[in-house]
């Protein structure tokens, strides 16, 4: 009896130090090479919209200023004028965008939905939406209480911020 009781505990003991010890190399590599891998490539990512240095709505024109937060700062990161010419920082390029549609209500000749293309350093095509809520009205323009702007590369990733701005027409 004392005898199948050591050898019971002697057979405890020998699983529980097999489950401490660490796998074969081959063991261990085999493991690693059957985890799936993802792996995110520049290639595959939204575009980067920047801060635009400088912007101006010319005179005798209308146009629109959004912005992102970035912290506690408000960030100038997208400029329309009514003539259908926007502008970007995208992928660290300032990029002329190309409206393409409009939608919605205008104020101050700037459509509450307008979709804007340009091609990127390597010829693929960007898109841009610029979709906005019109907020309170001030003599020659309106404020853009909130909307989104939406950057989709050429491969459909998209990268889509929050934005506010101001929409108005300089003298």
């Amino acid at each position: 009896m004392i005898h199948s009781r050591l050898l019971l505990l002697m057979t405890c003991a020998a699983v529980l130090a097999a489950c401490e010890t660490a796998p074969e190399p081959d063991a261990a590599a085999a493991i690693e090479r059957a985890k799936p891998v993802v792996q995110v490539s520049v290639d595959t990512e939204a575009p980067d919209p920047g801060a635009l240095g400088s912007y101006s709505i010319p005179s005798g024109r209308c146009g629109m200023v959004l912005w992102a937060r970035a912290g506690t700062e408000t960030v100038p990161i997208f400029q329309a004028l009514d003539d259908g010419n926007g502008l970007m920082e995208i992928d660290g390029r300032r990029t002329g965008l190309s409206r393409q549609s409009v939608r919605g209500q205008a104020r101050a000749k700037m459509p509450q939905i307008q979709e804007f293309s340009a091609h990127s350093a390597d010829g693929s095509l960007i898109t841009v939406e610029a979709e906005t809520v019109w907020g309170t009205s001030f003599p020659g323009g309106s404020y853009v209480e909130r909307g989104t702007l939406t950057l989709t590369g050429a491969d459909g990733w998209q990268r889509v911020m929050p934005v506010a701005g101001i929409a108005g027409c300089k003298a």
